[in-house]
């Protein structure tokens, strides 16, 4: 049995609604669980491949070490279009997303000592939009993400993020310069590549170990569909 589109769209929009609610990305609460398989994965340009366990002790770890979006971005809303299923995965969806808001609250990037400040007049506090990043979702028949992919960026010249996605993209929607993102990217790659290796399960992992990721992701691997890195 194959879904249709109308169906993981409203599943997608279900979780998207789940996040919101939370408080952003930052913030996985109950709701946002309950709708994650166990064998949940996570991926983007700069995070991952990362488990369920890790994905949740990352998000937990910038949203206790001053990277709360909730209290950043009160505001923060993304909008979704151009959806369609992909040709290769019935039970996979594909979607371009825009992140709306206003930089109210005080956002720290953690392990960098940096602090990005809202305006001090509120009145020169002006809402942004990021330009079209590309988003997957693949779900299990029971309703449960399987795979989330987010942060592929659509256009470099359009939008607040300056061709940065996801929470990159809101770092500089906040005020980052994207000079910092892109010449410290190398020395950020390697330590994302060796978080995998910290001993403490609390510990903030940007890649999860071999032995962390599910069994369907090593046989997507195996079978050629999953990109080595």
């Amino acid at each position: 049995l194959e879904p249709d589109l109308d169906l993981l769209i409203d599943w997608t929009l279900d979780y998207a609604d789940a996040v919101d609610l939370a408080g952003g990305m930052t913030r996985v609460s109950v709701g946002v669980e309950n709708l994650i398989s166990n064998d949940f994965v996570f991926s983007s340009p700069t995070i991952g491949p990362v488990s369920k366990r890790d994905f949740i002790n990352l998000m937990k770890y910038y949203r206790y070490n001053g990277l709360d979006l909730a209290s950043a971005i009160p505001d923060l809303s993304v909008s979704y279009e151009g959806w369609h299923q992909d040709p290769h995965d019935p039970w996979r969806i594909w979607t371009v997303a825009r992140y709306s808001g206003t930089h109210t609250g005080t956002a720290r990037l953690p392990g960098s000592g940096l602090k990005l400040s809202p305006c001090s007049d509120p009145s020169e506090r002006k809402k942004f939009t990021t330009g079209p990043e590309l988003q997957s979702f693949l779900w299990t028949p029971n309703k449960k993400l399987i795979w989330q992919t987010v942060g592929y960026v659509g256009d470099d010249n359009t939008g607040s993020n300056q061709r940065h996605g996801s929470l990159d993209g809101l770092l500089v929607s906040m005020g980052l310069p994207p000079l910092y993102l892109e010449t410290s990217e190398p020395l950020r790659s390697v330590q994302s590549w060796f978080s995998q290796f910290q001993l403490s399960e609390d510990a903030p992992k940007f890649r999860s170990s071999y032995s962390d990721l599910p069994q369907w992701w090593h046989e997507r691997k195996n079978l050629g569909l999953n990109v080595h890195r």
